[in-house]
């Protein structure tokens, strides 16, 4: 494991070890835990938190506890993933936002996706923002990615706008792993 380091953006600071947890002003963002678990299932059962999300429906207790199972293997395989989301004042958890590798049955299938999705009591503080910038320095910088992207939905316009305040552009649209429309934001090191 490389040695830690601080990297200052935004008055934000993080760790840069992949497996270590990036810190940021107001969040702690790690790598899932089992505890996590119940957090994540009550997130994804919020008809509103999944609006824009896959098929745009909740997901019942089976479901996110696979999608949940998904998460953690991400991990074993490659070193990174979402991670969940606690907030430094009182360690509850938020959610999550981190990193993904698109399905190939996906627009930009392959690439690494950029990923946030917050608990409605996390919304409009700029907890998304917050994490996506820590994890996008992370990617770009100590991880070596040459590029990120984000496949959001049309209509929501609240990740839209994290995508842009990270830096992100729109380049082209397809369909999302469960055939849903999506707009491909992208993120290139180079700024190309």
């Amino acid at each position: 494991m490389p040695p830690r380091r601080s990297v200052h953006h935004n008055d934000h600071v993080s760790t840069t070890s992949s497996t270590d947890a990036l810190i940021t002003e107001r969040l702690i963002l790690r790598r899932p835990r089992d505890g996590d678990l119940e957090g994540f299932a009550l997130l994804c059962a919020d008809p509103e938190v999944m609006r824009y999300i896959g098929t745009g429906r909740p997901l019942d207790r089976g479901t996110a506890e696979r999608s949940f199972a998904i998460i953690q293997a991400h991990w074993a395989r490659y070193g990174s993933g979402l991670r969940s989301a606690i907030s430094r004042d009182d360690g509850e958890y938020l959610g999550f936002v981190g990193l993904a590798v698109v399905p190939a049955r996906s627009v930009a299938g392959g690439e690494t996706e950029i990923g946030w999705r917050l608990r409605r009591a996390a919304w409009g503080k700029g907890y998304a923002t917050e994490g996506a910038i820590a994890v996008r320095d992370q990617a770009l910088g100590e991880l070596g990615l040459e590029t990120l992207v984000s496949l959001i939905q049309p209509g929501n316009i609240a990740s839209a706008r994290v995508a842009e305040k990270i830096g992100m552009r729109p380049d082209g649209h397809g369909r999302g792993a469960h055939g849903e429309a999506v707009v491909v934001h992208r993120l290139r090191r180079d700024g190309g």
